[in-house]
């Protein structure tokens, strides 16, 4: 029987007068990776700051060890066996990641410190996980991923009797998909070496693939387990939603007299993989739509751009039936932007102004004065954007700051009725996703109505104002118990 070290019964933790922790309960198994997949980022906070003691609980029972913790709240023998990696810097900024490592814990009993000795340590333990970092630098000159895999082993750096419980929370907020296969490799050396690891996210895919059971987390509640073997993407989803009804689903078909903000209408829209979606997009307003098993995202697509038609219901757009043929979508004021459009549609051979204006240059086609004034015009709008890189001429050597600004402002120049942004935030790492994020609610206040279509929960949250789930699938539940 594999031995716990960390137990859970019947916890309640109240967070502004609502149970973050609802009777909650579960157990962590020495050397072991838990995935945790949660809607609520309070219910996740407040779980964590349980975890590491920050917090006490209000009731039920907490155990470590099977020692049971008095209060609620770690002192000893559980502190300094739980550490949290997110994306806040835990280090000391001031003095180098070996320094961090080997002098910044309570076992460090010298009083002279030869820095030969913790430099050559520190190399030999990077050697064993296969890190690149130099333990002379300064913890403040870290990337974000040297940071996160410096923490993560000096948590397995400190000599403890009994294995440690690691939280990694959440991981794909701050790092994008390849430098989270690097931390994924230091999480399973460290599971290797005896120690637990709670993998905090809302990337079903990325649990899937490293943890060895997976707890849904809804209401406070733990409302099931998934042990390996029985990991199924379309089950845990609808666990994890079986609690919501579904935004956009209605019974009855919206009312029929058109919001003068109105941009696109469905009505009972029925297609190969969506069923009865019925939802109004406003101008300035960002929808995304959900579809976590990834089934539904080209069905959205196809009947937006009129490469397909609902089976049944209606698509009203600017207050008319939607019937557009393939060619034209773009001209009735419908803009797309599929994943990777930053290979298939920035020139880099183009200038930036060339990139930025050639959708909007037809209006001005024959007019040599006109299209200079419009170049002037662009400039003046976009120079504080850009800087100096708007007379850049040509992209081939941008970077990708600058690429992405060129093409998101170029929609924004644009200003169609309504764009659409298929998974605008893959492969990004966080300080674009927050361009990115930024540039969208930019195109967005300029009275464009926007959809997000998305299979990952972080990405519509992080963009849209609502979230309108596709798959019907998801009104189902299932029992709460194997």
């Amino acid at each position: 029987m594999r031995a716990e070290i960390l137990r859970m019964d019947n916890v309640y933790k109240a967070v502004d007068g609502a149970n973050a922790l609802d009777g909650f309960c579960m157990n962590v198994f020495k050397g072991e990776i838990l995935g945790l997949l949660s809607w609520s980022a309070a219910e996740k906070e407040s779980l964590v700051n349980v975890l590491n003691g920050k917090d006490g609980i209000d009731n039920g029972r907490l155990y470590f060890y099977d020692a049971p913790v008095e209060g609620g709240r770690y002192v000893q023998p559980a502190a300094g066996r739980v550490f949290v990696v997110d994306g806040k810097n835990r280090l000391c900024r001031n003095i180098t990641v070996a320094e961090n490592i080997f002098i910044i814990r309570d076992q460090c009993k010298q009083y002279f410190i030869k820095n030969k000795v913790i430099l050559r340590q520190t190399e030999e333990l990077f050697k064993r996980f296969g890190l690149d970092v130099d333990p002379g630098k300064d913890a403040c000159e870290l990337e974000p991923l040297e940071r996160c895999m410096v923490e993560l082993v000096k948590a397995f750096a400190i000599r403890r009797k009994s294995s440690k419980l690691i939280i990694l929370n959440e991981p794909s907020n701050y790092l994008n998909i390849r430098e989270i296969q690097q931390i994924n490799e230091i999480i399973r050396a460290i599971k290797d070496a005896g120690n637990s690891v709670v993998y905090i996210d809302n990337d079903l895919d990325l649990l899937m693939s490293t943890a060895e059971r997976i707890m849904v987390m809804r209401d406070g509640k733990n409302a099931r387990t998934f042990r390996r073997e029985s990991f199924d993407k379309d089950r845990i989803m609808t666990v994890l939603l079986g609690g919501y009804a579904p935004v956009g689903t209605e019974d009855e078909p919206l009312a029929r007299v058109r919001d003068s903000d109105e941009v696109i209408r469905f009505e009972r829209v029925t297609s190969r993989r969506i069923k009865a979606l019925s939802i109004m997009v406003k101008r300035g307003e960002i929808v995304s739509f959900l579809d976590p098993l990834g089934r539904a995202e080209d069905d959205i697509v196809n009947l937006l751009t009129g490469a397909a038609a609902p089976t049944s219901g209606e698509i009203y757009f600017k207050g008319e039936t939607f019937k557009p043929q393939k060619t034209d979508f773009f001209k009735e004021g419908i803009g797309l932007m599929q994943e990777g459009a930053l290979e298939t549609s920035v020139f880099r051979r183009w200038s930036v102004l060339e990139n930025l204006a050639f959708m909007s240059i037809n209006k001005y086609s024959g007019r040599m004065m006109g299209i200079r004034r419009f170049y002037k015009s662009i400039i003046q709008e976009y120079y504080l954007k850009f800087g100096e890189n708007i007379f850049a001429k040509s992209l081939r050597k941008a970077d990708a700051v600058t690429m992405y600004k060129t093409l998101y402002y170029r929609w924004h120049l644009f200003a169609p009725k309504l764009l659409i942004c298929v998974r605008p935030f893959a492969g990004l790492d966080l300080a674009l996703r927050r361009l990115v994020t930024d540039m969208i609610r930019e195109i967005a206040d300029k009275g464009v109505a926007v959809i997000i279509v998305s299979s990952s929960i972080n990405e519509a949250h992080a963009l849209g104002d609502r979230v309108a789930l596709l798959s019907e699938a998801y009104r189902a539940r299932l029992p709460e118990t194997e």
